[in-house]
């Protein structure tokens, strides 16, 4: 029993115990439950959450997706708007290159503007200078700076006025102007023109009104002014002249004048009384002003050409011996020995290097050379008193078969003095030293004279030249 209650007793006390651990168990179980309860309160209260936090993951990965989504459509919008972007840059790149091509242009066109400008300025300054310059032609002579006729005219129209009386007018003409035209060519002739003009002017009083109205013709208006004081600045004109050349050309002008002393007066009559004036003193002085003449275009020739100087003087001379040796009259032989002095005249309007050509002429060179007795004849053609000598040196050149120049005349259709001028000629040149030809000897000339006699020149001349004139001149050298 004791057993039984000693087993009993630890039954009781390890059920006690057990009941114990199991009251603890129990609590720590309720414990543990409540922590469970507090554990799944708190683990649903986390679901909520999570659910919550799910809900809002959900709803905020929708906002990302979306967000994405903007994004994306976005990102598409800034490929697009950087491709537009990219296009217009380009453009503006495009545009800008335009631009610096336009302002290019521009700057250029600018340039071309100012230029243009400059041109318009220029040529409004060009156009001023013409109108200016055509007014002054309109009223002056542009050779001279003389007022013209149209200027002189006017003048006169204008001077003719009660006031102004006593009215003078001057006619000045130049003398020699076509021969000095003919020798020496149009270029002497107006440095002659410019020269006259400025010696008038210096010979007139500063407010006297000169014009030139035509080729070699001069009007002076001198209002307030009677003839006397007309006669003394013509006086004075004509010593200025007499002072002044143009080269180795005299200057000579004659002059006439008519004064206007009444009202009644007509001007054009006033005007046609000076110019008669003038004619009349020009008709008097004539004479004198043609031997004036051609002794300046001689010494201008022989100046030109010292050579051709002695040839002339030697044919003048041997020209003299034949019209001695045929019993000429003197007033004949004169005029051939003034032919054979002239007879080559015409040289002076031919080119010296010609003239003085060393080798063989070309064609056209001797083209040129023969002119020369056309030439001279035109000059002696414009004085009064030579007209037979210029025949004389027109036909110089002609030969007796008809085959000479410039008219191709034959035999005795070639006036008697050129066919002695002819064989005159051809033996100077033959035996003097010319830069065209080696010289020969008397005797070797006269044999080409005879060679050619009937050909080139007259037989019974040639004869005649021969045995009587050359030996007469000869025994004169001796």
């Amino acid at each position: 029993m004791d057993d039984d209650f000693y087993f009993k007793t630890e039954e009781k006390e390890g059920l006690i115990i057990d009941n114990k651990e199991l009251a603890f168990q129990t609590e720590v179980k309720a414990d543990l439950a409540a922590e469970l309860v507090i554990a799944n309160k708190e683990l649903a209260f986390q679901n909520t959450e999570k659910d919550k936090r799910a809900a809002e993951l959900i709803i905020a990965n929708k906002e990302l997706a979306f967000q994405n989504e903007e994004k994306a459509a976005r990102a598409a919008e800034l490929i697009i708007a950087n491709k537009e972007l990219a296009f217009q840059n380009k453009e503006k790149d495009k545009r800008a290159a335009e631009l610096v091509i336009a302002n290019k242009e521009l700057a250029f066109q600018n340039k071309e503007k100012d230029k243009r400008a400059i041109e318009l300025i220029n040529a409004n300054k060009e156009l001023a200078f013409q109108n200016e310059e055509i007014s002054y032609l309109s009223y002056h002579d542009q050779l001279t700076g003389l007022y013209n006729r149209r200027y002189y005219e006017a003048e006169l129209k204008r001077l003719d006025t009660p006031r102004n009386l006593p009215l003078t007018i001057i006619i000045g003409d130049l003398n020699g102007l076509k021969l000095i035209n003919d020798f020496f060519g149009h270029v002497m002739g107006d440095e002659l023109l410019k020269k006259t003009a400025e010696i008038i002017k210096q010979g007139c009083r500063a407010d006297d009104i000169i014009s030139r109205i035509g080729g070699d013709e001069f009007v002076i208006l001198l209002p307030k002014t009677d003839a006397f004081e007309a006669q003394i600045i013509i006086k004075r004109i004509l010593k200025l002249a007499s002072l002044e050349k143009v080269g180795s050309i005299d200057i000579s002008i004659s002059f006439g004048y008519e004064t206007k002393k009444n009202k009644e007066d007509k001007i054009q009559e006033v005007f046609q009384k000076a110019d008669k004036h003038m004619y009349t003193i020009k008709l008097f002085e004539s004479p004198s002003n043609r031997g004036n003449t051609v002794d300046m275009v001689i010494n201008a020739f022989h100046e030109k050409n010292k050579g051709e100087e002695q040839h002339s003087q030697r044919v003048s001379k041997l020209c003299e011996s034949m019209g001695q040796v045929l019993g000429l009259s003197k007033y004949k032989i004169k005029e051939l020995k003034t032919a054979g002095l002239l007879h080559d005249i015409g040289k002076i309007a031919i080119d010296e290097l010609i003239l003085n050509k060393p080798g063989k002429l070309t064609d056209g060179e001797w083209k040129e050379i023969k002119r020369h007795s056309e030439i001279g004849h035109r000059i002696l053609s414009t004085l009064n008193d030579m007209p037979n000598m210029a025949g004389y040196v027109l036909y110089h050149h002609e030969r007796w078969d008809g085959k000479g120049y410039p008219r191709g005349l034959k035999g005795k259709e070639i006036p008697f003095e050129s066919r002695i001028i002819a064989i005159v000629e051809a033996y100077d040149a033959m035996t003097s030293e010319r830069t065209y030809s080696s010289t020969l000897s008397t005797e070797a000339a006269i044999e080409e004279l005879q060679k050619n006699a009937g050909i080139l020149f007259d037989p019974e001349l040639v004869s005649l030249f021969i045995e009587k004139a050359l030996g007469s001149s000869l025994i004169k050298g001796t």
